[in-house]
């Protein structure tokens, strides 16, 4: 521009307070907590339908061919720990979705978000990372916490 003028097309002008409103944070939670419910109760239902198949067909439960006797205990408690251990995670994430959602009980919610943050058990096997991310952030926030109290 000739005439001088300083303006600018790219120029950007922040608003004094970045950060969002307690109401923006509340809304954000309530995205967040569904997305970590679906997420959480589809992979809940999957393994739930993977182990009903197998018990059905008799498929996956016995030693296989030329397994040491010895080592029997071990076996089992990896078969039994391998498909507990995810539910009991996929567990805790939808009781602390419910808890963010219905924005009661702050140390379930906490629990959940941790409970995501497993890759290979928490939903999705690993999917839930960036969300349990986002959940534990906004779970510190004030406007957060105290919808929780109230």
């Amino acid at each position: 521009m000739s005439d001088g003028s300083s303006w600018n097309p790219y120029e950007v002008h922040p608003s004094a307070d970045l950060r969002t409103t307690g109401e923006d944070d509340l809304k954000n939670l309530t995205i967040l907590a569904t997305i970590l419910l679906s997420m959480s109760m589809l992979t809940f239902t999957l393994c739930l339908g993977a182990i009903a198949f197998n018990i059905a067909m008799g498929i996956g439960f016995g030693a296989p061919p030329g397994f040491d006797p010895n080592n029997i205990v071990a076996f089992r408690m990896g078969q039994i720990g391998s498909v507990v251990l995810p539910m009991f995670c996929q567990l805790l994430t939808i009781f602390g979705s419910v808890a963010m959602i219905a924005r009661k009980k702050l140390g379930i919610a906490w629990a959940g978000a941790v409970a995501g943050l497993f890759p290979l058990c928490g939903p999705c096997l690993g999917l839930s990372l960036p969300f349990a991310i986002w959940a534990m952030i906004l779970l510190q926030r004030p406007g957060v916490i105290a919808a929780f109290r109230t």
